[in-house]
């Protein structure tokens, strides 16, 4: 099958890290797999749904059952002796024409394909939640040291101007600028912490795994990952292989099949029993009585009048199978939109990473201009700040930028149904990862 998603420009290696507690992309979602209660619990309500099968088919099966009964009969009248009884019977039965256990065994069919479809969906969205909090740790850690940064920046300049004020050589109002720049980025600081340790805390939930261990992604690589298929491509293999889509289209069988059963209820019902019975019976000191019998015939029953309730059935099963197609045609719809926006967020994310990297660059180039233009005394301490602060949020929106665009790729490949079965995009993405360990922790 050809890759969906694509590294280009050049071959990435995927390292080992020195620390046994390093973890991957990869690394999180096998963690996952094993450690989310959730996907326990879609799993074990998968193993339910296996039976659904196999109880259907029962009816249809012979029955077969035995009984036996012993018993002693205690005469208080002298002349008359106890008398004691034994048996024991044999019965069997198999339906010969019973079109409601036929559709209550399609019916089962149905409700097992059904669990392993939610459980194919329980997982690629457990890959989507880990790929987004692993990203979501990232990111709060890239715009917690953007904002430290930010603050040391303005440090030095609230340094630098409490200097120069103390010497004459510039205004307090130089001080207050640098002073309400640094205490914007201090909040800024304690609101990016605390964004850290939820994202960390959300990764750990899902993972079981330590977030301050994980594993950064080259952000300089990550427009290397590119879409290697058409939208028509993405939209042909999403309505073929969607698990909602399924989901969906199974639930138009279910009901088919519930108007099949409503329908069967005016229909005959054969079945072919047999009967086995052998009882003892001992009524006086010498008087035994042995019975042995067995019988075998044809039940047949029909309904014939019900007071309207079987018609009612019919109508309201085939109303419910029209609202389970008209469902069905809206997901269909919806599905194609929702392809199309994870498609264009691809395509046009890249677009925007060479934006935002432009931005960066221009950001610092205004930074480093300004810094010099202020100590030749053409620009203003606040000219300073304002570049600080802008050339920051430069910084935080790249990063932003490229986990968004990265996530999208996996939203994309999530949509057509075959993206928990090959990983290919997750193992591209993966591959950016480098083995630096990022345990980045906010004190």
């Amino acid at each position: 099958m050809k890759p969906w998603f694509t590294l280009t420009g050049l071959a990435l290696l995927s390292f080992a890290s020195p620390m046994a507690q390093a973890f991957d992309l990869m690394d999180a979602w096998q963690a996952a797999q094993a450690h989310d209660a959730r996907f326990a619990a879609a799993s074990y309500a998968r193993d339910a749904g296996q039976e659904q099968v196999v109880q259907g088919r029962a009816n249809l099966l012979p029955q077969v059952s035995i009984n036996g009964q012993t018993g002693k009969d205690f005469n208080k009248e002298p002349e008359r002796n106890n008398s004691r009884s034994q048996g024991w019977g044999l019965q069997v039965s198999q339906p010969l024409f019973d079109m409601g256990k036929w559709h209550r065994y399609k019916q089962g069919q149905i409700n097992t394909d059904l669990a392993d479809e939610e459980y194919r969906l329980a997982s690629q969205n457990l890959l989507l939640n880990v790929s987004q909090a692993y990203f979501n740790v990232l990111l709060a850690q890239d715009q917690l040291r953007a904002t430290l940064a930010t603050k040391a920046a303005y440090l030095k300049q609230l340094e630098q101007a409490k200097a120069m004020f103390d010497v004459g050589a510039a205004t307090i109002v130089d001080t207050y600028e640098a002073q309400a720049g640094f205490d914007a980025a201090s909040a800024q600081e304690i609101a990016a912490k605390t964004t850290l340790k939820m994202a960390q805390a959300r990764l750990t939930q899902l993972t079981g795994l330590p977030a301050n261990t994980i594993q950064k992604i080259d952000g300089e690589r990550v427009s290397l990952v590119t879409n290697q298929l058409p939208f028509e491509t993405w939209l042909d293999t999403a309505i073929n292989h969607s698990n909602q889509l399924k989901i969906k289209a199974l639930a138009v069988q279910t009901a088919t099949e519930n108007l099949g059963l409503s329908q069967s209820e005016r229909l005959p019902v054969a079945t072919l029993n047999g009967d086995y019975q052998d009882s003892y019976n001992r009524i006086s000191g010498n008087e035994k009585r042995n019975t042995r019998g067995s019988s075998v015939g044809i039940k047949i029953s029909m309904p014939l009048f019900s007071g309207g309730a079987i018609n009612s059935q019919v109508r309201e099963a085939k109303a419910k199978e029209l609202e389970a197609k008209a469902e069905l045609e809206a997901a269909t719809r919806d599905l194609t939109e929702e392809v199309r926006q994870n498609f264009l967020n691809v395509t046009n994310g890249q677009a925007q990473l060479v934006a935002q990297e432009n931005l960066v660059r221009s950001a610092k180039a205004k930074l480093d201009a300004t810094t010099l233009g202020k100590s030749v005394g053409v620009r203003s301490n606040l000219d300073l700040v304002l570049a600080e602060q802008a050339y920051s949020d430069a910084v935080q929106q790249l990063a932003n930028a490229r986990y968004t665009y990265l996530q999208a790729h996996l939203t994309l490949a999530q949509s057509t149904g075959l993206f928990n079965e090959n990983l290919e995009t997750l193992e591209t993405i993966n591959q950016l990862i480098v083995a630096e360990t990022d345990s980045f922790e906010p004190s």
